[in-house]
C-alpha cells in the first residue's frame, strides 16, 4: 500500500482538508481532487472505489461528506478499505462532530491524528487507543516532576512565612528592650529617684538562657554606682555621655538582656564549619569518558576498532585549585596516553599523578580542562564488548527469513539501553517478529526493525531475535547500526586520592564514568 493522499470533501466537491503523504504537485493534487466528483457521478455505486489509468481513489460517504484516500494501483484494496474506516473514525474523536463546521474548525487536530496513521504512504500498525495516547503525549514523569515542584513552592512559601513570623517577633522583643531604656533615661534626667521611677517601668519577659530578675535589684546596682548632679537649666550637652547606653550595657553586663546580634553576623564556629561543607560539596568534578567507533563483518571478525577516550577535570572551588590527582592504571595492552601540555609529564610516567608543571599555578575554576587522553586501535575481536551475528534465509516465493543473534563478549562488561537497528527497503511488507529477550518494534516512517534491551549483563549475555518479512533480500538487511552505554571503560583506570597541595590533606570529589558509541556497525 502506497498512499498519496487523504482529504475529506463535501458532496459537491469542495475540499475541507487534505493531507499529502509524498511528494506531488499543488497543480496534481489539485487535480486528482478535481476529478473525482466527476468519476463517481459514471461510476458503479456499489463500489466504495474507482479507478483512473494510475491512480485509484476509495472513499466512503459519512453523512454530507466523503473520506477519500488516493492510493496506487497497487495497493491492497482490503488493506485500503480498513485504513479508510479507521480514518473515519477519527473525525467524530477530534473534530466532535461530522459536519463542515466541525471539519473546519478542527482541522489541524485531525491531520495530527492522520500523521499517527499514514507515514510517509504507509499505514502503521496503530488503532484508536495508540493515536489517542500519541496525541495526548502524556508523561508520567512530567507529572511527577510538577508535583515535586509544586510541593517545593508550597515548601518554600511554609517557610518565608514560619521566617517572617520570626522576624517579627524579635522586631517586637528589640522595641519592648528599646522603651524601657528610654524611660529609665527620662525619668533621670528629671531628678526623680530611681527607685520610684522603676515602679512604673514596664515588665519584660526574660529572654531565653537568662536569669529573672526583679527591677529592685536593678535599683540598688544603679543606686551604687556614681551619680552627678544635674545643673538647673542644663539640658542636653554636646558631647556629653548617653545614659541609655550606660545603662543599657549595665543591664547586659548583670544579665538581664542579650545584647541584639548584628545582622549578617554568625559564630565563627559555625562559619568554619559551613564554609569547609561548601568547600568539601561539589568542590571537584572527575569525568571519564569514552567513545568507541567499531565495524564489524556480517560473517564474524573485526575490520576496526577505536577506543578514545579523556579525564576531565573541573574545579568550582578556587580555593582547591592547587591539587594532584593520583591515577592506578590496568595492564591497557596497545593504549596510547597523552597529557595535557600544562601537565607534568615526568611526574606522570615516574608516579601516576596529575599535577600542573609549576605547583604554585592553579587549575583554571569554572572550566572543564582534559588533563588526560587515551586511544586504542585494534582488530581483536576479543577487546569489543558485543557482537552481532544475521543469518537471513530468502525462500523462492520472497519471503526472507532472518535470525539475529547477540552475544556479550567481555563478561565483565555491563551494557544499558542497547539498541540493534536492522534496515528495510522501501516498499517491503509488515516483518513477523519473534524475540526472546528485550521487545522488537517496526517503524515503515524509518524502514528499520529496532530491537531494544535494556540491560544486556552476564544473566542474558545472548539472546535471539526471528523476523520474516516479503519483498527484502538478504543484502538489503546491512549495515546493522547498534548503540548502548556502560559505566565500565575499554581502559582500566581508577581515580585515586586527590590531594591539596597547600595543606597536603585529601580533597572530597564526584566522579563519573561512561561509555558511549560513536558509531558501532555490523557491515
Amino acid at each position: 500500500m502506497v498512499c498519496f493522499s487523504v482529504a475529506v470533501l463535501s458532496k459537491s466537491g469542495k475540499v475541507l482538508v487534505s493531507r499529502q503523504f509524498v511528494d506531488m504537485s499543488r497543480i496534481r493534487i489539485e487535480g486528482l481532487y478535481a476529478a473525482f466528483p466527476k468519476l463517481i457521478g459514471t461510476g458503479n455505486k456499489q463500489h466504495t472505489f474507482v479507478e483512473t489509468d494510475k491512480v485509484r481513489y476509495v472513499y466512503q460517504p459519512v453523512e454530507s461528506l466523503y473520506f477519500l484516500m488516493i492510493t496506487n494501483k497497487q495497493s491492497n484494496i482490503i488493506e485500503d478499505l480498513e485504513t479508510l474506516r479507521l480514518l473515519t473514525k477519527l473525525a467524530p474523536e477530534y473534530c466532535h462532530g461530522i459536519d463542515e463546521e466541525s471539519i473546519v474548525k478542527h482541522q489541524f487536530e485531525l491531520i495530527f491524528a492522520l500523521d499517527e496513521v499514514i507515514s510517509l504512504g504507509y499505514k502503521e500498525n496503530v488503532n484508536m487507543v495508540h493515536i489517542r495516547a500519541f496525541t495526548e503525549m502524556e508523561s508520567h514523569e512530567e507529572k511527577l516532576a510538577n508535583m515535586i515542584k509544586a510541593s517545593k513552592i508550597n515548601e518554600a512559601k511554609e517557610e518565608m512565612k514560619r521566617k517572617v513570623t520570626q522576624i517579627d517577633k524579635q522586631k517586637a522583643e528589640q522595641r519592648k528592650g528599646g522603651d524601657g531604656g528610654m524611660a529609665m533615661a527620662s525619668m533621670e534626667g528629671f531628678g526623680r529617684m530611681l527607685s520610684d521611677s522603676t515602679s512604673s517601668l514596664p515588665m519584660v519577659s526574660p529572654m531565653a538562657g537568662t536569669d529573672y530578675r526583679p527591677p529592685e535589684d536593678y535599683a540598688k546596682s544603679m543606686a551604687s554606682l556614681p551619680t552627678k548632679s544635674l545643673k538647673a537649666g542644663g539640658g542636653m550637652q554636646l558631647g556629653k555621655k548617653n545614659t541609655k547606653v550606660d545603662l543599657m550595657a549595665a543591664m547586659a553586663s548583670e544579665g538581664a538582656i542579650v545584647p541584639s546580634p548584628v545582622p549578617g553576623a554568625r559564630p565563627i564556629a559555625a562559619a568554619t564549619g559551613v564554609a569547609a561543607a561548601a568547600a568539601a560539596s561539589g568542590a571537584l568534578q572527575l569525568n571519564v569518558e569514552e567513545k568507541v567507533v567499531a565495524v564489524l563483518g556480517r560473517d564474524g571478525g573485526v575490520q576496526s576498532l577505536e577506543v578514545k577516550g579523556d579525564l576531565q577535570l573541573l574545579v568550582s572551588n578556587p580555593a582547591v585549585g592547587k591539587l594532584s590527582v593520583a591515577v592506578s592504571f590496568g595492564e591497557n595492552a596497545g593504549f596510547q596516553f597523552k597529557t595535557h601540555p600544562n601537565i607534568n609529564k615526568q611526574l606522570f610516567a615516574d608516579s601516576s599523578i596529575l599535577g600542573l608543571k609549576e605547583p604554585s599555578r592553579s587549575f583554571p575554576p569554572g572550566s572543564a580542562l582534559g588533563v588526560l587522553k587515551w586511544r586504542l586501535q585494534t582488530t581483536d575481536a576479543s577487546i569489543v564488548p558485543i557482537t552481532v551475528n544475521c543469518w537471513p534465509s530468502v525462500a523462492g516465493d520472497g519471503t526472507c527469513e532472518c535470525t539475529l543473534e547477540y552475544e556479550l563478549v567481555r563478561a565483565g562488561m555491563e551494557l544499558a539501553n542497547v539498541t540493534m537497528s536492522i534496515p528495510f527497503p522501501p516498499g517491503c511488507g509488515q516483518p513477523q517478529v519473534t524475540c526472546e529477550a528485550g521487545e522488537a518494534t517496526y517503524s515503515a516512517r524509518n524502514n528499520a526493525l529496532v530491537w531494544a534491551i535494556p540491560v544486556i549483563n552476564s544473566s542474558n549475555s545472548s539472546g535471539t531475535l526471528e523476523f520474516t518479512v516479503t519483498g527484502v533480500e538478504a543484502s538489503q538487511l546491512f549495515p546493522i547500526m547498534v548503540e548502548f552505554t556502560s559505566t565500565k571503560t575499554f581502559c582500566e583506570m581508577q581515580i585515586g586520592e586527590v590531594l591539596n597541595l597547600e595543606t597536603r590533606e585529601p580533597i572530597l570529589f564526584a566522579s563519573s564514568t561512561m561509555l558511549a558509541v560513536e558509531s558501532y556497525s555490523i557491515v
